[in-house]
């Protein structure tokens, strides 16, 4: 089953918050208004029923965390059932397409699995590898009609051709938000903020309402690499790690993202006045933001870790001393963190001041999210140059 790991983000953080409480489906509360809605024909969908959005009120994440841990723990009808309801209201999602297919193919029903596989892949599935050699579709190995459908579905990679990444420059989008009082002749520290694993500009550029008028300039840039329509993301959804399972990319990929945060501050340095460039990173954020600031320890005054792991294996013993009295950490971390325990901040914490770094710890009761108190104290760190 293709279930790629994805650090929590503050797109899943929001969207579970969001659909709390929301667990019964609209079937379940469409007989509300005269009998369920026929929605297998245009002609039986009244769009005058105040009940007639209620299937937007579905908790597909849910949905789909849960059909993945039946699937995981072999229960392959519940997983089966739990997908499907997700894709009666997202059905271009490629994953939960293959999914399904896995979860046929462990009940042995090669049909359904050939039409959920097909589906996958007209719409964006093309993990090929995993196809060949996926254990889910042992029970169907001496099917003619799934083995030939599967082939049939194989050869599209040769048609296709096989990906490659090459470097090359574009414009990435961004939000900037700066004081109400904002005075162009003053200058401000810059804070870069990179949202988490599956996030996107727009949803990260709302925690600067978690501030009261910070004095700061704070702008999101939004990673160039997306993710595929999935149920648990209700936007575009967007990855700083070029998603790619070949790791010698990854090593090539990976500094392009420290790069592209001095352009940011040499771009915001043409029209505004900053007195300093901050890195704050979420999750996966936080991780690319230790990158960033430890590559360009010249440009980078300083990184707000919240909730992430410092990368100690792509950073050399020689960049932590170049970095080690330029650059200061301020670390934020949930003591009920399910994605990146706790005890994770606390190891972090003590590496970097074993390495030599300023280090800023502020802990909360809290799981994989942005505390608003945690937040401010960090941006006061910035402004007044010196740990809370």
């Amino acid at each position: 089953m293709n279930v790629r790991c994805r650090p929590a983000s503050l797109a899943l953080a929001v969207l579970l918050v969001f659909a709390a409480g929301a667990g019964a489906g609209a079937d379940e509360r469409s007989s509300r208004s005269g009998g369920p809605i026929d929605w297998s024909k245009v002609e039986g969908i009244d769009p005058h029923r105040p009940d007639v959005l209620d299937f937007l009120d579905a908790d597909l994440a849910a949905h789909v965390r849960r059909g993945e841990e039946a699937h995981a723990q072999g229960r392959y009808e519940e997983a089966a059932r739990l997908y499907l309801y997700a894709l009666r209201h997202r059905t271009n999602s490629p994953r939960l397409l293959y999914n399904l297919a896995c979860a046929f193919g462990r009940l042995g029903e090669g049909r359904l699995a050939v039409r959920a596989l097909e589906a996958a892949v007209e719409t964006g599935f093309v993990d090929f590898e995993t196809l060949r050699s996926d254990k889910d579709f042992e029970p169907l190995r001496n099917n003619p009609r799934f083995v030939a459908a599967r082939d049939r579905l194989l050869s599209r990679e040769s048609q296709i051709g096989r990906p490659i990444y090459v470097q090359a420059r574009q414009m990435v989008r961004a939000r900037l938000h700066l004081p109400a009082d904002f005075d162009s002749a003053r200058s401000y520290p810059l804070v870069i903020g990179l949202h988490g694993n599956g996030g996107n500009c727009e949803e990260f550029a709302r925690i600067w309402t978690m501030l009261d008028n910070p004095q700061i300039v704070f702008v999101a840039p939004e990673s160039p690499y997306a993710y595929p329509p999935a149920p648990e993301t209700p936007r575009i959804a967007y990855t700083w790690g070029l998603p790619t399972r070949d790791e010698a990319l990854w090593e090539s990929a990976d500094p392009l993202v420290a790069d592209n945060m001095r352009s940011v501050v040499e771009e915001i340095g043409k029209t505004h006045r900053i007195s300093g460039a901050y890195l704050l990173g979420h999750s996966q954020g936080a991780a690319f933001a230790y990158l960033a600031a430890i590559k360009h320890p010249d440009l980078f005054k300083g990184v707000i870790a919240l909730a992430g792991v410092f990368p100690e294996e792509q950073i050399t013993a020689e960049q932590n001393a170049g970095a080690s009295k330029k650059v200061r950490i301020f670390i934020g971390h949930g003591r009920q963190d399910p994605a990146i325990a706790f005890a994770t901040g606390v190891r972090t914490r003590d590496l970097l001041t074993g390495l030599g770094y300023e280090v800023t710890f502020a802990e909360f009761q809290g799981g994989h999210n942005i505390d608003a108190g945690v937040l401010r104290r960090a941006i006061a760190w910035t402004t007044k140059g010196t740990g809370p």
